[in-house]
């Protein structure tokens, strides 16, 4: 990763200026600078452990286990006692709009 420590080091010194420039307004310079080293420690680092889990590569454990039907053919299934799954199945069952939607209703209103 070319280049990493440049960007946390401008999220830090972003901090650290942010910091400095908003405790100074109340604060004496001494105790503004303190806050404003703290503020550029905590996002110099918070920048490496962001970039760190955003980049983490996905594993085998954390994808996702599709359980997807298997598809057998008429042979096979003669022989088990499961039920046949063919791709041409559909489990959708159309319904009109009018079964959907009280028609009467909207005629005694017109």
């Amino acid at each position: 990763m070319s280049g990493s420590w440049r960007i946390n080091a401008f999220l830090g010194l972003s901090a650290f200026i942010f910091s400095y420039f908003l405790s100074s307004i109340n604060n004496t310079w001494q105790t503004s600078l303190f806050r404003a080293v703290i503020g550029f420690i905590l996002f110099f680092i918070a920048g490496y452990l962001v970039r760190l889990i955003l980049h983490q590569p996905e594993t085998e454990s954390q994808q996702p286990k599709q359980n997807l039907p298997k598809y057998r053919s008429k042979a096979e299934n003669q022989t088990n006692d499961t039920p046949e799954v063919t791709k041409d199945e559909s489990t959708f069952q159309a319904v009109s709009l009018n079964a959907l939607h009280d028609r009467k209703g909207e005629d005694q209103s017109r």
